[in-house]
């Protein structure tokens, strides 16, 4: 997911203001359909990864890995979704600023995971 959010932040989510307004219907909507195709089952396998590792192993690093995972999901559903929502009925810059803007957690969020998961590789590996 590391490479997947970079990508989005970076690149994607900036180019919504670059979309023509006729076609920015069908813009979102395939934005949304084919980000969730990739980003629905990868979310899904770290929830339940995260769980199962934090379960077998609640060590500090663990359930900060696991509490990420979590605040990734609240993030997404109640921020990201609901501006997706709005932009998939109109082109709105506002929204578009709204949803780079709030999409940063989730960047640095999933970086940090990264890191602890480096670290525990390295941990485990040693």
């Amino acid at each position: 997911m590391l490479g997947v959010i970079w990508v989005i932040q970076i690149v994607h989510y900036p180019s919504f203001r670059f979309a023509k307004l006729g076609p920015f219907r069908d813009f979102t909507s395939f934005h949304v359909k084919a980000i969730s195709s990739i980003v629905i089952p990868l979310m899904t396998i770290e929830l339940l990864s995260g769980s199962f590792l934090a379960y077998k192993s609640p060590r500090p690093l663990i359930l900060l890995n696991f509490t990420l995972i979590l605040l990734t999901w609240l993030s997404t559903f109640i921020l990201s979704v609901p501006l997706h929502n709005k932009l998939s009925q109109d082109f709105d810059l506002k929204n578009i600023e709204k949803l780079v803007l709030t999409n940063w957690p989730r960047t640095l969020m999933w970086t940090i995971r990264s890191v602890i998961l480096i670290s525990l590789f390295y941990e485990f590996e040693g």
